[in-house]
């Protein structure tokens, strides 16, 4: 039974950094073509290494989308399709967390096409994904200034929100983890358990924070893979504050 219930907790093990590695590098890749392009756009001074860039940047930008998308649609797959069993918590905010992940590079895609449907052909980027979605948007008689209004400010609505829920749902690790890193490996010596006030001090209750929930303390919990009702894991979330009791944890 132990063999069993270990098998399944790390099937898939090769996925996860996979997941998360497309995530990074396409949101960090889409972030950097980004930021280059409008400093560009707006006539910006820029380091003239980087003026070597911009005939790639599109490129750039297309490649990153199409990893950060792999990515969150991966993410999606594995919690609620295939549902691997160490992923079988959901927290509060998980579905629109990873429906926005996916959603900010898909609509982005159809904003890029959207727009390269409006350019000439001849100063057109050579995007493989950019031109297939332009030819469909104008195949299905979509394209126009207002297509592109639209499909734009959908774009930046979902990234906004994006951004606006990661304190709030399990996304919040992308930012807390290395901040706890930074903090606790800095500090020397035992820390007291509590404070004078009687709470967690704050760079334990950073350390919870940094918890994604993904049950990983559970797979490697010998007393968990026998069978015993132990869950490191929803002990450490429910200190953190979050609607799983101590009760819970224990049931």
């Amino acid at each position: 039974c132990s063999r069993r219930s270990g098998a399944r907790g790390s099937a898939g093990g090769w996925r996860a950094p996979t997941m998360h590695g497309l995530l990074f590098w396409g949101a960090s890749g889409l972030a950097v073509a980004t930021v280059l392009e409008r400093t560009a756009h707006f006539g910006l001074p820029r380091p003239a290494a980087l003026l070597g860039l911009d005939p790639w940047l599109p490129l750039v930008r297309e490649i990153s989308g199409a990893a950060f998308a792999y990515g969150a649609a991966m993410a999606l797959y594995r919690r609620f399709v295939r549902r691997w069993q160490r992923l079988q918590l959901d927290l509060p905010g998980d579905r629109l967390a990873l429906g926005l992940l996916l959603a900010v590079p898909l609509i982005g895609f159809l904003m890029e096409g959207a727009r390269l449907a409006l350019l000439p052909a001849g100063v057109q980027p050579e995007l493989w994904l950019g031109h297939a979605i332009a030819r469909a948007i104008d195949g299905l008689g979509l394209t126009g200034a207002a297509t592109y209004e639209a499909l734009r400010s959908a774009h930046i609505a979902s990234a906004l929100a994006l951004f606006a829920a990661i304190p709030f749902t399990r996304l919040r690790h992308v930012l807390a983890a290395p901040f706890s890193i930074l903090v606790n490996a800095s500090r020397s010596g035992s820390q007291p358990a509590i404070d004078v006030a009687g709470r967690l001090p704050w760079p334990l209750r950073l350390q919870l924070e940094a918890c994604s929930a993904c049950a990983r303390c559970d797979v490697a919990c010998p007393p968990a893979q026998e069978g015993h009702p132990l869950s490191p894991m929803r002990l450490l979330l429910a200190q953190r504050g979050l609607q799983v009791t101590l009760v819970e944890a224990a049931a």
